[in-house]
């Protein structure tokens, strides 16, 4: 109860979050952008020119990013494949954004850990028992409180018995392209 009987469900983060989560994060990060550093470098390989030197273009806009395939370290990569590697777009609001942003994440990783801030609440699913009967439904849930470290997913005025499930999002602050905001939300909103 919180007061004049009005009960609360609430989600608390009682301890930091374990540093191992930006740790496991940006691994993560940056083995996904080596995978099309790899694809270029195999390519080049395949053509016989070598590997050294190239990596996936990316432009911080359209006119840096073909800069990038024409001069940048694309010198050993097949002249006939750069088509290929231009259609990728990875430059901000090309089709390739969700590329530019996970370039932008692994820059990142590089330099420093990522700052985690709090959760995102990205689902829940809760059973009432009443009588003996169980009703299961969906939770929106409410807004992450960063300074409380808590969320209220439901405020009522009966008290029941209840199960719930609750899965979150770790959400990072002060990392361009995602600050403030779900990493995997955000590279899935920018592919679309």
């Amino acid at each position: 109860p919180i007061s004049n009987g009005t009960f609360e469900i609430a989600v608390e983060l009682t301890d930091p979050l374990p540093d191992k989560i930006t740790t496991l994060c940006g691994d993560a990060i940056s083995n996904l952008f080596a995978v099309l550093d790899h694809a270029v470098a195999a390519i080049s390989r395949l053509d016989g020119l070598g590997d050294a030197g190239c990596a996936f273009p990316i432009g911080n806009d359209a006119a840096e990013f073909f800069v990038a395939l024409q001069k940048g370290k694309l010198k050993k990569f097949p002249s006939n494949q750069i088509d290929i590697l231009a259609g990728f777009q990875a430059y901000p609001n090309g089709f390739g954004d969700p590329i530019w942003r996970l370039k932008k994440l692994e820059q990142v990783n590089k330099h420093r850990e990522y700052p985690a801030i709090g959760l995102v609440h990205a689902g829940s699913r809760m059973t009432t028992i009443t009588n003996g009967f169980r009703n299961s439904f969906g939770c929106v849930g409410g807004q992450w409180n960063n300074s409380e470290k808590r969320m209220v997913l439901m405020k009522f005025d009966t008290p029941f018995w209840y199960e719930v499930d609750v899965s979150f999002h770790v959400v990072f602050d002060k990392v361009e392209p995602v600050d403030r905001h779900m990493v995997i939300r955000c590279l899935n909103e920018a592919a679309t």
